[in-house]
C-alpha cells in the first residue's frame, strides 16, 4: 500500500483497506458507506484506497472491457492525489459514476481547482499507470478477483455491503488492538 492514497489516522493499529474501480457500481456504494464510516471512525482508524480497474487496458486480468474509463480514472486519482486532491476527486467521480468520461475526468479536475497543466501531463505518465498496475498486481497476489475488495487487519470483510459489518469488525479490532 506504499504510495497509496490514506485518510484517517495514519498511526492506527486498524487498517482498512480496500481495492475498487471508479466505474464498478457496487464499490460506489461501498465508497459511500466508508466515507459514513471515516467520519465516525477516521481518528481510530486508517483507510487506504488501491485501484483494481477492471479495465483491460491496465489489467492484465480482464478480458472484456468491463469498465473502459476506470484505467484513466485509476491513473486521474493518483494525479490528483499529487496535487492533494484525492479524496474529493474519489468521491466527485463516485458520486457521478456514470457521467465518467476522459472529458469529465478533466472536468472535475478543473472544478476542483487543480493544476490543469500538471494534471493533463500527469495523466500521460508511465509511472502512474505503473502504480496502478503495481496496486492491481498487490491485489491478484491476496486473492482479489473482483471489486470491491475490502480488508480490515488483513481480514477479508464478505460483507462489505453492511456499515453494520464493518463497524462490528472495526470494534473488534479496537478491543484486540486497541486505537
Amino acid at each position: 500500500t506504499d504510495g497509496a492514497p490514506v485518510t484517517g489516522n495514519t498511526e492506527s493499529k486498524i487498517k482498512i483497506v480496500e481495492f475498487s474501480d471508479f466505474e464498478c457500481p457496487a464499490c460506489r456504494l461501498l465508497s459511500s458507506n466508508m466515507k459514513t464510516i471515516m467520519l465516525e471512525y477516521g481518528d481510530r482508524v486508517s483507510f487506504t484506497f488501491m485501484n483494481y480497474p477492471l479495465d483491460k487496458s491496465v489489467n492484465p486480468n480482464v478480458v472484456n472491457d468491463i469498465h473502459k474509463n476506470a484505467g484513466l480514472a485509476a491513473i486521474a486519482g493518483l494525479c490528483a492525489q499529487e496535487q492533494g486532491k484525492f479524496w474529493e476527486f474519489h468521491y466527485k467521480l463516485f458520486e457521478n459514476q456514470t457521467d465518467i468520461s476522459p472529458d469529465f475526468i478533466k472536468e472535475t479536475a478543473d472544478e476542483l481547482g487543480m493544476n490543469m497543466n500538471e494534471f493533463n501531463i500527469c495523466l500521460e505518465s508511465d509511472e502512474l499507470r505503473d502504480k496502478v498496475i503495481n496496486n492491481i498486481n498487490t491485489g491478484k497476489s491476496i486473492g482479489v478477483s473482483g471489486t470491491p475488495a475490502l480488508y480490515i487487519n488483513g481480514r477479508k470483510v464478505h460483507y462489505w455491503n453492511s456499515s453494520e459489518v464493518i463497524k462490528a469488525i472495526i470494534e473488534e479490532e479496537i478491543k484486540i488492538n486497541g486505537k
